[in-house]
């Protein structure tokens, strides 16, 4: 079967990819070794509970937003959204002193909030918030607005971190870490993430925090139905064994059963890490490929899935991270690091389903990593449950609420992410978008094959789509593309 282009992996990352192509009139092929199209987005149900697993809440997709933007250009803006609380989408708990600060979202709402919670400190949160919205504006792919120019895919290597941002700005240790919090939501310490990516992250998000009701599998489902209605040929369950090549160029794809589909173009949205050995040998420099192996990944992360017997009001249209002490230097430490919490929709009876994510213990899965996906020897599920448990406690020792009524149904740790997403170490979002590391181009030398993803620009849904817009673009022409996609831009 020939094809204009092949896309590797169906996530959010992928469809976005093919949509893109197929609205251009390309004949795309998307290829997913599930058996459904984007798993993670979909996540799963326990008890008759459903529970998210790779999204839990978008920002910019309010008015105006930049996700609303790439939500039309897709076709996709008519998705059911619900807001978070206007006046706390997000409450961060210090546990040290029992200080609770609610974030809004609204840029004038939440630097009030900040001068409200440190009035000492306003000239350094006017500053960094400056900083934060000066920096998110210039990106050409946030800020629609902005032109774009042969540089805009070009990394800048001198960017300071988060943390360094956040030090510049205050000597408040809790005003600190309100400025680095976000920062759980990519996966890279503060010490280490990149400033531009996480004002990207945090302006996105205090413009506006949705929700989907019915949870990411609403999201996947308009994906997918999009795609399928361009005309996008769909194949699930197949796993790719080989990127074909001929004389420097796409030639198509193998599967894992032989069978062989053709096209001079491929977009490959898996981990960067697992892309050499999919290439034929001197297809790509070595320097490249071991490059791509070493690349360092996010913090791998312990998740926790529990249903409370009746709404939690804390946890309902809103999230809560919960801190041991203000302290960025051990956002990704196991027994101190930030507690993530989100609550689902509740259902009808009243039950709700609860989320919790945090940091994984180093290592602590190490000695199972030869073992698969339901092969694990009990040592590893008594470990799992170990480890679970004593999560579990911080978390009630933190929201009390939790405490009556409220049962822990499931765990997942790194290995479980390494099965469902393929990620070599078991991270949550990939590749680390840091100040010591250059993440891949979406571009390689293999002419006609193009990287996606939020390994290669940034992390969650806005991320996998920018990317995937990004790569898009670099084969049938950015300009033009970019150009539709300002079209899309609805005034506030």
């Amino acid at each position: 079967m020939q094809y204009d282009v092949i896309i590797i992996g169906g996530g959010c990352s992928g469809l976005t990819a093919a949509i893109t192509l197929a609205k251009l009139g390309q004949r795309v092929a998307v290829v997913e070794k599930d058996k459904r199209l984007a798993p993670l987005l979909r996540g799963f149900s326990r008890q008759g509970v459903h529970f998210d697993t790779g999204v839990h809440y978008v920002g910019g997709l309010g008015s105006g937003g930049v996700l609303e933007s790439y939500f039309r250009f897709l076709g996709i803006d008519d998705v059911e959204r619900k807001e978070l609380r206007p006046a706390c989408a997000n409450i961060f708990k210090f546990l040290d002193s029992s200080r609770e600060i609610a974030f809004p979202h609204g840029a004038d709402s939440f630097v009030s909030m900040l001068m409200e919670e440190f009035p000492e400190e306003a000239d350094g949160i006017v500053s960094f918030w400056e900083r934060v919205e000066k920096t998110a504006a210039q990106s050409p792919f946030l800020n629609l607005q902005h032109s774009l120019d042969e540089d805009a895919l070009i990394p800048d290597l001198d960017v300071p971190s988060v943390a360094d941002e956040a030090r510049r700005a205050t000597a408040n240790p809790y005003l600190q870490t309100a400025f680095s919090l976000h920062a759980l939501l990519y996966g890279v310490s503060p010490e280490q993430a990149r400033f531009d990516a996480h004002a990207y992250t945090l302006a996105s998000y205090v413009h506006s925090a949705h929700s989907f009701p019915g949870g990411g599998k609403v999201l996947a489902d308009a994906l997918e139905k999009r795609a399928r209605e361009l005309g996008c040929d769909v194949y699930c369950g197949k796993g790719v064994e080989r990127i074909l090549v001929d004389d420097g160029s796409v030639a198509g794809v193998q599967f894992t059963d032989g069978n062989t589909i053709h096209s001079r173009q491929c977009v490959y949205t898996g981990h960067p890490a697992l892309l050499p050995d999919l290439l034929p040998e001197g297809a790509v420099r070595p320097q490249w490929a071991k490059r791509l192996k070493r690349l360092e990944d996010t913090a791998q992360a312990m998740v926790l899935f529990a249903i409370a017997d009746h709404p939690v009001e804390l946890l309902t249209d809103s999230n809560v991270f919960l801190c041991t002490a203000p302290c960025v230097e051990k956002f990704f430490e196991a027994d101190e690091g930030v507690i993530y919490l989100a609550g689902g929709e509740p259902l009808p009876d009243g039950r709700q389903a609860i989320t919790v994510v945090t940091a994984a213990p180093t290592e602590a899965f190490s000695e199972w990593q030869a073992t698969s996906y339901g092969n694990r020897p009990d040592a590893y599920h008594k470990e799992k449950e170990r480890i679970g448990k004593a999560i579990w406690q911080r978390v009630q020792d933190g929201c009390p609420e939790l405490r009556d009524g409220v049962s822990l149904v499931d765990v997942a740790t790194p290995l479980t992410m390494q099965h469902w997403v393929a990620s070599p170490t078991g991270s949550l979002y990939g590749v680390r978008h840091c100040i010591d590391q250059i993440s891949p181009m979406p571009m390689t030398k293999v002419k006609g094959l193009g990287l996606a993803g939020q390994s290669v620009l940034l992390p969650g849904v806005l991320g996998a789509m920018v990317s995937a817009f990004v790569t898009c673009g670099c084969l049938v022409g950015m300009k033009e593309l970019h150009k539709e996609l300002r079209a899309c831009i609805r005034e506030e």
